[in-house]
């Protein structure tokens, strides 16, 4: 697991609030850079019943945002050694409303920044400080 302090600023709290829930563990993350409209969190489910209650409330919530997607998703890959995995991700991409809308870095931010605040209000904090990743 990644130190908190080693984690972009930006998508920190979301990677914290995620590991509040007690039913995920976040192993990366990033909130994207310049104009790339995704951020992400990959992570290992631990309580696939608990999580099953996050996942609906992330999806319920983004039906409620008409300038992005919340996408969450089984993420099955070859490792770099062969292996199978499985994983999950979140993905949160920003789109444009319309086709006259330009992208530029701090908009995007701008715009992660609030989907990020209204997953924290919808799953709230167990613990604002949990202890430190491993």
């Amino acid at each position: 697991m990644i130190p908190y302090d080693k984690l972009d600023k930006d998508i920190e709290p979301l990677v914290r609030v995620l590991n509040s829930t007690g039913c995920l563990a976040t192993t990366g993350s990033c909130i994207g850079h310049n104009v790339d409209p995704v951020a992400e969190v990959l992570f290992k489910v631990t309580d696939l019943r608990k999580w099953k209650k996050v996942m609906l409330r992330l999806l319920h919530l983004s039906q409620s945002i008409d300038y992005a997607n919340i996408d969450v998703f089984q993420w099955h890959r070859l490792s770099a050694e062969g292996d199978y995995m499985v994983d999950w991700k979140l993905k949160l991409v920003i789109h444009p409303i319309n086709h006259e809308f330009k992208y530029d870095s701090a908009r995007l931010l701008e715009l992660k920044k609030t989907i990020i605040s209204q997953i924290i209000q919808e799953l709230g904090v167990a613990d604002p400080n949990p202890p430190p990743l491993s």
